[in-house]
């Protein structure tokens, strides 16, 4: 089995944050060139749940026109509302995605396995779609157990095939990859902790720095698969540096989508009540950036950003 990196994809927007949905197609070609198997569609990076569910829905029709075949189309349906989930859902069934992925409601938030599983069990009535739960505690603030929730998914809901586990416990991961017979497919979504996991056995994974520089992380796998450890460690050090000034100029979402400009993909502003970064702070990004392998990753070479 090979390893699947799959990019969290963000949602383009024009200056005056429409969705650009013509820029959709700009995306998919720099995605196909970097080695990336599929996108998720409106999760976190996409901004998803600051779309209205029309939004959503045009956009998820938008991708599904024009990826190739082979191209896994997964699709985030979480909501606050179940009825509203179950919508998303049947709608990425008849147009044929290949999957779809559920989080947690924030607002009200579940307290136990039992009450997220019977909310999935309503959001995902007449739903035969491969399902998976959006593991994501930094954002939802729900931090069940994993583990419990395998089982109590398992007995339940039928279409469940595992999680995206965005979070930092590995050993956690670990135990659910290997529960009930490694039967369930387990996603990891800490892009600077990817040689770690795929150490601990993931195979598949999603994230939004899969976006711009999926050829490191690519190069990191072969180099770990082939034996060369020393210098996949290298180049997961180096994912760790761009990650930090990431961090630092606003997170995967703000500064991502400046990153994304920087790689030759302009995916425009972020929506309130995120905030977008300044011209003057994008300078000071992509001079950080330029002391990184970065532009070199994303086959770019360093560019004055578009501050108009």
């Amino acid at each position: 089995m090979k390893d699947v990196l799959i990019a969290a994809a963000y949602t383009p927007f024009t200056s005056d944050l429409e969705v650009d949905y013509r820029q959709v197609a700009h995306q998919l070609d720099y995605l196909l060139s970097t080695g990336v198997k599929g996108v998720l569609i409106g999760g976190t990076t996409g901004e998803g749940v600051s779309l209205t569910m029309q939004e959503r829905m045009q956009l998820v029709e938008t991708w599904k026109k024009i990826v190739p075949n082979d191209f896994k189309l997964v699709v985030h349906v979480g909501h606050n509302a179940y009825k509203e989930s179950n919508a998303l859902a049947l709608h990425a069934q008849k147009i044929g995605a290949d999957s779809i992925l559920g989080s947690t409601p924030t607002y009200f938030r579940p307290t136990s396995s039992t009450e997220l599983v019977s909310f999935f069990q309503h959001s995902l009535k007449g739903i035969n779609l491969p399902f998976y739960y959006y593991h994501i505690p930094s954002v939802t603030g729900v931090s069940l157990s994993m583990v419990e929730l395998l089982s109590d998914m398992k007995e339940k809901v039928k279409t469940f095939r595992g999680i995206k586990f965005t979070h930092e416990d590995l050993d956690e991961f670990e135990q659910c990859l290997n529960s009930h017979g490694g039967q369930y497919d387990m996603v990891f979504g800490r892009d600077e902790m990817l040689l770690e996991a795929v150490q601990r056995g993931a195979r598949t994974a999603t994230g939004s720095t899969y976006n711009y520089m999926a050829s490191l992380y690519t190069e990191m796998l072969s180099t770990y698969r082939s034996g060369q450890g020393e210098i996949a460690n290298e180049l997961q050090a180096e994912a760790v540096r761009i990650i930090k000034i990431l961090n630092d100029f606003g997170g995967g979402i703000v500064a991502g989508k400046a990153m994304m400009q920087l790689a030759g993909v302009d995916c425009g502003p972020v929506r309130p009540p995120l905030t977008s970064l300044t011209p003057f702070k994008t300078e000071q990004m992509t001079e950080a950036l330029s002391q990184t392998r970065f532009f070199e990753f994303t086959n770019q070479q360093p560019i004055k950003p578009n501050i108009s």
